[in-house]
């Protein structure tokens, strides 16, 4: 992962970012630069594949996304799946122009 910014001191970043238990390896990948009142920084991080991290609480992020656990004499028996709702399409764009003599 990869952070582009501002802030008032850059550097306080890195060890808030550190004590995630999302992130590891976090470092400034180029250098602090200062602006008219902020430091422009860019900072790069893994994710964190221990105890803890995304691998072990993927599963407890997906569960809380789901549909709340409904009590067994309101849920269906073995039925058909219901479809997930879909994003709503881009606009289309404008029709096609015909084309002269054809």
């Amino acid at each position: 992962m990869e952070l582009a910014g501002q802030a008032s001191a850059a550097s306080q970043l890195i060890p808030i970012l550190e004590s995630s238990p999302w992130l590891e390896r976090v470092e400034f990948t180029s250098p602090v630069t200062r602006g008219r009142d902020k430091e422009q920084f860019r900072i790069k991080a893994g994710w964190e594949a221990g105890p803890g991290g995304p691998a072990a609480t993927g599963a407890a992020l997906a569960a809380e996304r789901a549909e709340p656990e409904r009590p067994a004499a309101a849920r269906p028996e073995a039925g058909p799946a219901r479809p997930r709702p879909r994003p709503p399409a881009a606009e289309p764009g404008p029709a096609p122009r015909p084309r002269p003599g054809g």
